[in-house]
């Protein structure tokens, strides 16, 4: 996200981890950061380490870690989007001796909101795709329902392989693989599954935040974007912002309760193809396999 949105801002200065002296910054009309790195800067050396700002903009506000960054700029305007306008936290109180629960919103942060156009909009005028979905069934459905000894559920990795092979492989359309990205619950599932993959001779790469890989995952993303047909593994890290026009398959080999990941890892399938894909004859049918 920070590299994406810095290609089309100017006069911009960009604050990442590596950043030592913050002259150039505060010189820049704009900064973009991370929220992360700037709630570590800002605890650490104050809030106007980076000059002093009117506007603060938020992508991807869903995520409930913000407040902790413009909190500490209380007279700037803060301007806040996101796809998935849906905040999965509870707020406990206790009211004349009885525990209340409520559901936080995102109108507890804002003044105004605004809902913009609905997907199904969005997909008649042509800026998203239409998806296809396909539900695997593994055997021993029952074993899905977690427990203590299993609190991740059960995940096949058979049926998985099978569904790739039956919907996205090349034998199954004409010789050309769909470009296929593959959520799992678990880096060690992600592991495993990445084995399996390999063994049935089906080339694909994985990235996670545990298992040891050889590769930058710069390299590993430009590879995916640029190989056609290409398999990507990962548990959670291509969840948002992660724009690859044209992904044509994605499967969602986990489950969840949170509306807001499902949507926003689903959403990775929706973008559509560029005029020069078109042209050179790609075409795009978007699956999406749970």
């Amino acid at each position: 996200l920070l590299n994406q949105n810095s290609e089309w801002i100017n006069n911009l200065g960009i604050l990442t981890s590596k950043v030592k002296k913050t002259q150039i910054i505060k010189d820049c009309t704009n900064v973009i950061a991370m929220a992360q790195t700037c709630r570590a800067r800002f605890n650490k050396y104050g809030a106007d380490y980076i000059g002093e700002f009117d506007t603060i903009i938020c992508d991807e506000i869903h995520v409930d870690f913000f407040k902790d960054v413009y909190n500490l700029i209380p007279n700037a305007t803060v301007i806040a989007v996101t796809a998935t306008p849906i905040i999965n936290k509870k707020e406990d109180k206790i009211l004349h001796g009885q525990e209340l629960v409520r559901r936080i919103t995102l109108a507890d942060e804002f003044d105004v909101l605004f809902q913009g156009i609905k997907t199904s909009e969005l997909i008649d005028l042509g800026y998203l795709t239409q998806d296809f979905n396909i539900g695997l069934i593994p055997p021993d459905l029952e074993k899905l329902k977690s427990s203590k000894t299993n609190p991740d559920g059960y995940t096949s990795i058979e049926t998985v392989i099978k569904g790739y092979k039956e919907f996205c492989s090349s034998e199954a359309n004409n010789g050309l693989a769909k470009k296929t990205l593959i959520f799992n619950p678990t880096t060690k599932v992600n592991k495993t599954m990445y084995n399996a993959f390999l063994d049935e001779g089906i080339e694909c790469k994985l990235y996670d935040s545990v298992n040891e890989i050889n590769e930058t995952r710069k390299e590993i993303t430009e590879w995916f974007i640029n190989t056609p047909g290409a398999i990507l593994l990962n548990v959670g890290v291509f969840t948002t912002g992660f724009s690859v026009n044209n992904l044509e398959a994605i499967i969602y080999n986990k489950k969840t309760k949170s509306l807001s990941l499902w949507l926003q890892s689903a959403g990775r399938g929706s973008r559509i193809l560029s005029d020069s894909q078109i042209k050179n004859g790609q075409i795009k049918h978007n699956f999406l396999m749970l």
